[in-house]
């Protein structure tokens, strides 16, 4: 569930963003905003959702910096945790020819009482 959450969020994300490229032909890409998973995930009467923010320089050749972060509870609860979110580190993305982004990198799941745990993830 947490895996489909996070992809689901990075895609969507992608997909609203437009990119911009500079003269040296590296494109900027940088959002953020809050989303809504459309129903009461925990049961608490409140339709759930999420706060992220992005930004990413592509370089082409599919080199990439940048840094991605969801939290999706924190400013409020779900799923009974008082923390849960997913930052990472981008390290590979391209500017496809429909001209949307793809990006990819490494992320941490953060619980707040259980430990981090660190996993390849591609949005």
């Amino acid at each position: 569930m947490k895996r489909l959450i996070v992809l689901l969020t990075a895609t969507g994300v992608i997909s609203f963003v437009p990119a911009s490229a500079s003269a040296a032909g590296v494109t900027m890409v940088h959002g953020g905003g809050t989303g809504s998973f459309g129903a009461d995930l925990d049961g608490d009467l409140q339709i759930d959702g999420s706060q992220f923010g992005f930004v990413v320089a592509i370089m082409g050749g599919g080199a990439a910096r940048g840094s991605f972060l969801c939290l999706m509870a924190g400013r409020s609860q779900i799923l009974g945790l008082h923390l849960m979110s997913v930052q990472g580190e981008v390290t590979g993305g391209a500017l496809n020819a429909d001209g949307n982004v793809s990006f990819s990198g490494i992320a941490s799941v953060n619980l707040g009482r259980a430990r981090s745990s660190r996993a390849k993830r591609s949005g």
